[in-house]
C-alpha cells in the first residue's frame, strides 16, 4: 500500500506525512455514511512498474453494520489479518470495536518498528472505522505510532467528513467543495466515485476499482462497487469540463 519515497508521484504534495498512501474517506450523513476507497497496492520497482488494482482496503466490522478502512505501510495487512482472526470486533459496539482494533494495530506497530516517533519514512499507517453509535453516524480516525482515537460525529453545519491516506491531496479539492452539500445518497455516490477516478489521475499510489459502500442504521452494509461502474464515462467527462471551464470559460456559452 505504501511504496518506498521514490516511487511517490509528483501529483502527491510533498509535506504531506501519509504521502504515497491510498486514499480512503466517509462521508457522514443525518441517516447513512458513503464510505470510499481505492483498490492499488503499489510495491516494487522504484519506478513503480508493479501496480496491483485489485487490493481490497475495506474490511467489515460489528458483523457487518461498519467498515474498516486502512491505509499506509504493508503491517496494515498484519493488523488487518490479527483483527479477523481474533474475531474481537464482530459482536461489539463501534466505540469498543475501536478501541480493542486501536490496542492490536499499536502493540503489532510497536513490535515492528520500536522507538518509532512517526516520522519514520515508510512507516505511516492510517485507520479508520466507521458506523453508528446509537442514532448518530460516526468515524473514528488512528494514526501510527499510538493510534489515539479522534471520533468525529455527524452535527448539521460541520464538517461531516473524515479522510485518511490523502488528506491533503490537491485532487480532493472538488471532494471538499461539495461534501456539504451531498447530502443524498445518490449525491454522495457520485461525489465519491468521482473524487476516487479524479485523484488516481494525478497519484500512482491511487488507482484501480473504486470501492464505495453505504451504511444505514441498523442495516448491513450495501456494496455499490459495480453499480458505480456506470459513473466511469460521466465523471470523466466532468474533470474534462472542470479543466476546460477553468482555463477557458467562454467555452461554457459554447
Amino acid at each position: 500500500m505504501l511504496p518506498r519515497k521514490s516511487q511517490i508521484s509528483p501529483g502527491c504534495n510533498d509535506s504531506d506525512e501519509v504521502e504515497g498512501m491510498s486514499l480512503i474517506f466517509a462521508l457522514l450523513r443525518e441517516d447513512h455514511i458513503v464510505f470510499g476507497a481505492d483498490s492499488r497496492h503499489v510495491i516494487g520497482t522504484v519506478d513503480a512498474r508493479y501496480l496491483n488494482d485489485k487490493s481490497c482496503k475495506v474490511e467489515r466490522i460489528q458483523d457487518g453494520r461498519g467498515l474498516f478502512g486502512f491505509a499506509g505501510n504493508d503491517i496494515c495487512e498484519a493488523i488487518v489479518s490479527t483483527v479477523k482472526q481474533k474475531r474481537i470486533h464482530e459482536e461489539l459496539s463501534l466505540q469498543l470495536a475501536v478501541r480493542e482494533v486501536s490496542e492490536i494495530a499499536c502493540e503489532i506497530y510497536t513490535k515492528r518498528f520500536p522507538g518509532d516517533s512517526g516520522y519514520a519514512t515508510g512507516n505511516g499507517v492510517e485507520l479508520l472505522l466507521a458506523g453508528f453509535e446509537g442514532s448518530a453516524a460516526k468515524s473514528y480516525m488512528m494514526t501510527s505510532p499510538g493510534f489515539g482515537q479522534l471520533p468525529r460525529t455527524y452535527e448539521s453545519g460541520y464538517d461531516t467528513f473524515e479522510i485518511i491516506g490523502k488528506r491533503r491531496h490537491g485532487a480532493l479539492y472538488a471532494f471538499r467543495k461539495c461534501a456539504n452539500s451531498a447530502t443524498s445518497i445518490e449525491s454522495g455516490l457520485r461525489l465519491a466515485y468521482f473524487t476516487l477516478l479524479e485523484v488516481s489521475q494525478y497519484d500512482t499510489a491511487v488507482g484501480g476499482e473504486p470501492q464505495v459502500y453505504i451504511l444505514r442504521r441498523d442495516s448491513l452494509v450495501d456494496d455499490q462497487t459495480e453499480k458505480l461502474k456506470a459513473y466511469k464515462e460521466w465523471a470523466a467527462d466532468i474533470g474534462g469540463r472542470i479543466a476546460q471551464l477553468v482555463t477557458d470559460p467562454t467555452s461554457a456559452d459554447r
